[in-house]
């Protein structure tokens, strides 16, 4: 590999906090979630990138900064079908 191309297998991103985080290149914002914690990437309605709304298969770059949206009733699975469950309680972001 040549210098330039040393660190094309990772992306680095940061939470909102400011920790930095690797990921496998080609990762998404779903992998981010999950990399914080299993009932993050479960509970995961959305994410904000650089503070935009972005799809929750949105690819990760170096240097983006990740929040992830949660909500106490989300089911995996049920995000992606746009299914929307009346009563549940409201979005929350996590990290």
């Amino acid at each position: 590999k040549d210098d330039l191309d040393l660190f094309s297998d990772n992306v680095y991103c940061f939470t909102p906090s400011g920790e930095v985080k690797n990921l496998p290149a080609g990762s998404t914002t779903i992998d981010f979630a999950y990399s914080i914690h299993s009932a993050v990437g479960n509970r995961m309605v959305g994410a904000r990138v650089n503070d935009k709304l972005v799809t929750i298969d949105y690819e990760i770059k170096n240097g983006d900064r990740i929040e992830i949206i949660t909500s106490q009733g989300a089911q995996p699975g049920l995000a992606e079908c746009g299914e929307e469950h009346p009563g549940q309680d409201q979005d929350q972001p996590v990290v």
